[in-house]
């Protein structure tokens, strides 16, 4: 029992730290972007994909070794659309990193150019798609909790 209640806290907790990484940088990503933010925003960006491995691992340790065991999760359609969901998060956070990659590439090089509006609202629109996706998981872990889908 103790083993699913640690389980079951580090994966929310690692849930509830994507989602606030996320937003925060979303709330780093403005037009006046310097190259200390840009900085920053690539030390959060890297953070999160430390969190959403650790979203992953966490949460297939429960599916194999939480309580109710691997066929009640790979049986329930609300196991696969979270874990689609992820999966379509994961896809979507690829175009704003690769941006700040570059962003922080021409920094080191000395060749920065604050990043015009067009560019700044691109990448919002892609952290805001995220969250939008990420905020549907919710649904499908409360159906799957109550046992729906079975």
């Amino acid at each position: 029992m103790t083993q699913y209640y640690i389980l079951a806290i580090l994966h929310h907790f690692a849930v509830f730290s994507l989602v606030a990484i996320l937003a925060v940088e979303l709330a780093l990503i403005q037009t006046d972007l310097t190259p200390a933010i840009v900085r920053r925003i690539g030390k959060f960006d890297l953070a999160y994909g430390a969190v959403a491995t650790a979203i992953l691992i966490i949460g297939f340790l429960r599916v194999f070794y939480g309580g109710k065991g691997a066929d009640y999760y790979f049986s329930n359609p609300f196991f696969w659309t979270k874990l689609c969901a992820f999966l379509i998060a994961a896809a979507l956070s690829a175009p704003p990193t690769i941006r700040f990659i570059r962003w922080r590439q021409s920094i080191a090089k000395g060749k920065f150019v604050r990043p015009n509006a067009d560019a700044v609202r691109g990448v919002r629109g892609w952290l805001i798609a995220e969250l939008a996706v990420l905020a549907t998981i919710p649904l499908s872990a409360a159906a799957m909790a109550q046992g729906i889908g079975l």
